[in-house]
């Protein structure tokens, strides 16, 4: 169970790093200081938001993982 909290926040570290880059190549693109309306209306930024939400789930799975372990073995204690 640990490897899959690992393999779980690896993951979502993924999602922040390729959502933070989609939406860093929407901005950079677009000229002067961009408004969210001009933002929100960029696929790519709203699909970098997604990542970014993925992520951030992600991470929360990977973080109640050790929760479970716990719970699974104090049931096997109680049994």
């Amino acid at each position: 169970m640990t490897i899959l909290a690992i393999a779980l926040a690896v993951l979502g570290a993924v999602f922040f790093s390729a959502g933070a880059l989609l939406q860093h190549g929407v901005v950079t693109g677009l000229p002067g200081r961009p408004r969210i309306g001009e933002l929100v209306r960029a696929p790519r930024w709203l699909g970098g938001l997604a990542l970014l939400g993925s992520g951030a789930g992600v991470h929360a799975v990977a973080l109640a993982q050790p929760f479970a372990i716990a719970a699974t073995a104090r049931t096997e204690v109680d049994s």
